[in-house]
């Protein structure tokens, strides 16, 4: 069989491994027939085979913990994820990314229990705690989580090796290789934009003042310059707006600083509406102090219609994401405008509008609840105790332990205090 593999070689698919037995067939004679037969099954079982369950079946005996970095749609549905996987026959520990950290400090705590125990009945004390972690579709940022994880437990003497499991030209290895090419780009831009930078940045803003001190203020992005609609307020409503230009870290223009407008152009809006970018500029209108409101401006030659701009195959996912959008950020208005005279009554009527503050945020990064939840002795349930009772992450890290135990509780609040004091 060696000797037809080296003449054959290996081949890549069922087509090309079809025509090798075919070969094969003709080639030798017919006593041997039965035994290629035999041989030819059993290689058309190892084929169909799940290539990471079998190999997850391998190492399933030894303590290991295993992973899969879901999307957020598909978070806390890990019976959909097994099945995805191949894995709802296979024992073991599989966890889902979002429970990294609280998942491998309760394995490592319970490891280090038994470990005590073996170590009284046998009086044994170099005996090493060492578990084995498991990565399956595994992102940059969650790679970089399991080593500062394990950085932290090497410091309290606990050892465990990572094994990063990646099918060649599986999607799970192009995303991840797009992940790191995108990566590189953005670097070597950031390398690039830091040493074209000038040494002194003029930092003054464009106001224009109008006549009445108690105008309302119009704040707009600078980057919203390429397009004509802020010359259009400008001449329109000269004496009536106070404008500033400047970069805005949240949407394009700011009305009273309690109105944000998102604007986009309605084939700028169908191409990030596809690659997610608009849902998460949407999420940071959402987590502001004011309203949030979406402006879609279509061509001035054209009615508004979304028809022009999909085409029959991707008319239903457009369609389905248009309704998912609507369906998420109910707190979002969304405006329709065809020509500059429209958009430009919206941000009057906005701007006529009293400029309440808001005190209270109406949500929290989803970031820094998951970035709060990975920290030992925090959880679903307090952590609103956390936003309420501590200004900021600081004030939390630099905490006394009577403060923490008081809002937490004893054994959360000793829990989030040794772990920050280490």
């Amino acid at each position: 069989m060696h000797s037809l593999v080296k003449l054959y070689g290996i081949s890549d698919t069922i087509h090309s491994r079809t025509v090798v037995y075919q070969h094969i067939l003709a080639w030798l004679n017919l006593p041997e027939i039965e035994i290629i037969l035999e041989l030819s099954q059993e290689i058309s079982k190892e084929e169909k085979a799940f290539p990471k369950k079998a190999l997850l079946q391998k190492i399933s005996e030894e303590d290991a913990l295993i992973f899969i970095d879901q999307p957020e749609t598909t978070r806390n549905q890990e019976i959909d994820s097994r099945e995805c996987y191949g894995l709802d026959s296979v024992p073991g520990r599989i966890c889902s990314s979002q429970k990294l950290i609280s998942s491998i400090h309760t394995h490592l705590s319970k490891q280090g229990i038994q470990a005590k125990k073996r170590e009284k009945i046998t009086e044994t004390r170099n005996n090493p705690k060492i578990t084995k972690i498991i990565l399956m579709n595994h992102s940059l940022g969650f790679l970089r989580k399991v080593n500062m994880c394990r950085e932290r437990w090497n410091k309290k003497g606990v050892e465990f090796s990572v094994t990063i499991i990646n099918l060649r030209d599986s999607s799970e290895e192009l995303n991840y290789l797009q992940e790191i090419a995108a990566e590189k780009d953005a670097f070597l831009y950031g390398i690039g934009f830091k040493q074209n930078r000038p040494e002194a940045i003029d930092k003054n803003l464009y106001t224009k003042e109008p006549n009445n001190p108690n105008a309302p203020l119009l704040e707009i992005d600078i980057r919203e310059l390429r397009s004509s609609l802020p010359l259009y307020l400008a001449q329109k409503f000269n004496s009536q707006f106070r404008l500033e230009f400047k970069q805005l870290p949240v949407g394009d223009y700011i009305l009273n600083k309690s109105y944000y407008i998102e604007r986009k152009r309605i084939d700028d809006f169908a191409g990030s509406l596809n690659n997610g970018r608009l849902m998460k500029q949407l999420q940071a209108l959402d987590y502001i102090r004011g309203s949030g409101y979406l402006l879609i401006e279509f061509p001035t030659e054209t009615k508004i219609s979304f028809m022009s701009y999909t085409n029959r195959l991707q008319q239903i996912d457009l369609t389905s994401k248009i309704i998912t959008l609507l369906e998420t950020m109910k707190t979002t208005y969304i405006f329709y405008s065809s020509t500059e005279r429209h958009s430009s009554a919206l941000i009057n009527a906005l701007a006529r509008k009293p400029a309440t503050e808001i005190t209270s945020h109406k949500a929290q990064s989803p970031a820094v609840i998951e970035a709060l939840i990975s920290v030992p002795g925090v959880n679903n349930d307090n952590v609103s105790i956390i936003f309420k009772r501590f200004q900021s992450m600081h004030d939390l890290i630099t905490a006394s332990k009577e403060r923490l135990i008081s809002a937490l509780g004893e054994v959360h609040g000793t829990r989030v205090y040794e772990f920050f004091g280490a």
